[in-house]
């Protein structure tokens, strides 16, 4: 089957016939008149036919480039032994021939290749002089033998080697182009790579932040929800509060969500008037922060006692967020799999070190008879992440005495020590 490639070859074959065959029809008989050269009209026929068979050899001059420039220099040779020697009849096909073999071998193969073509141009040439298939008779006064050979040699190598070396030159030009082309487009798909590795990241980010947010709130949301609907015939005015607290509980969903917002974007929107929006500029949340996440706990109804003790630290924001998500995922989970359980949550702060510990009874069944919602799981993925992230070391799982406990510990940096000046 043929290629686009091949139908270009065949045209350019066809093409070079076309032209040398027109040239040859033309030129022969005016120039073989004027260098004193009697040409019969069948050897004019034959060396016109080799000028063509010549260049439809370069149909192939892309598939066997050594192989076609092989035949091309024995069809010159023919060509050469036809004339002579001190009359120049150069085929198109072989120049082309030896350009194309340029392009595409190696330097070793391709030196050895037009130097076997100038030794079968140069039989051809030393058959012509010397009178072994001569066809037209010399001119008075030629040039002895050995120069004409000689002469016709020097003739041949040029015209050859420059069409090789021309061809070697663009072929090493298109190599450059190539590389150059091949390292572009793996520095693109390189950056691609990154493109999609960056966005995969930043997805895992924003899901585990809008997960440790929603979790939270919503499923303080879902616990209330049904208690509120059991009071409702019961106590009428505690229904009431409860879906107060309802309406609390999904503000704060609704701000905190903002907020998250606000932090995924890389800067602060501003408003018409110049300012920023209070929910999308509010701080990321740390340390200083738990106090506000365990009176919200204990606002939807949940049982916290919360303790602390250590010396203030100062936190790098990531481990400071990491810390606070940590334990807002820790009582999220307390809430959903066991309502109504007592919690504690202790902080324990050292100069090395902070120590996140939320723990929560497992009763057998829910004090409030609801079914415990089923977790999506990214939560204590989203744990572990957040503690790699920070070279922390985080633990889940139950106790001894029947509880359920997660520990996250999180290095303290040390603080730079100032240089003393001599």
């Amino acid at each position: 089957m043929s290629t686009p490639a091949d139908r270009r070859d065949a045209a350019t074959a066809l093409a070079w016939a076309a032209l040398s065959a027109g040239v040859l029809v033309l030129l022969l008989g005016p120039v073989a008149r004027s260098a004193d050269v009697d040409v019969p009209a069948l050897l004019a026929a034959g060396v016109v036919a080799v000028a063509v068979a010549q260049c439809l050899l370069l149909v192939l001059r892309h598939r066997r480039p050594a192989a076609v420039l092989a035949l091309a220099s024995a069809l010159q040779a023919l060509l050469l032994s036809a004339v002579p020697a001190d009359t120049s009849l150069q085929g198109a096909g072989l120049l082309v021939a030896a350009y194309t073999a340029g392009t595409l071998l190696p330097g070793r193969r391709l030196a050895l290749a037009v130097l076997a073509s100038v030794a079968v141009q140069t039989v051809g040439l030393t058959a012509g002089s010397v009178g072994l298939t001569r066809a037209a008779p010399t001119a008075s006064g030629a040039l002895p033998v050995l120069g004409e050979v000689l002469l016709a040699t020097a003739g041949a190598a040029t015209t050859t080697g420059a069409a090789a070396a021309v061809g070697a030159w663009v072929g090493l030009r298109r190599a450059h182009q190539r590389s150059l082309l091949a390292a572009a487009r793996a520095e693109v798909e390189h950056q691609a790579a990154l493109a999609r590795s960056a966005v995969a990241e930043e997805r895992t980010r924003m899901a585990r932040e809008l997960h440790d947010v929603a979790a939270h709130h919503l499923s303080g949301i879902v616990v209330q929800a049904s208690a509120s609907e059991r009071l409702v015939d019961a106590d009428p005015e505690r229904a009431k509060q409860a879906i107060r607290d309802l309406r609390e509980q999904a503000r704060a969903t609704l701000h905190d969500m903002r907020s998250i917002v606000g932090i995924l974007r890389a800067s602060a929107v501003s408003s018409p008037a110049g300012q920023q929006d209070d929910d999308e500029g509010a701080p990321v949340p740390g340390l200083a922060q738990l106090p506000a996440l365990v009176e919200a706990a204990r606002a939807a109804g949940d049982e916290v006692q919360a303790r602390c003790s250590g010396p203030g630290v100062v936190l790098p924001p990531l481990a400071d967020l990491a810390v606070y998500r940590t334990a807002q995922e820790a009582l999220a989970n307390a809430r959903r799999h066991a309502p109504g359980a007592r919690v504690v949550l202790a902080v324990t702060t050292a100069p090395e070190r902070v120590r996140l510990e939320v723990e929560n009874q497992v009763p057998p069944t829910s004090a409030a008879g609801a079914q415990a919602p089923p977790g999506s799981g990214l939560g204590l993925t989203g744990m572990r992440e957040r503690a790699d992230l920070v070279r922390g070391h985080l633990q889940t799982g139950p106790t001894a005495h029947g509880s359920w406990r997660v520990v996250f510990e999180v290095p303290v940096p040390a603080a730079p020590t100032p240089e003393v000046e001599a």
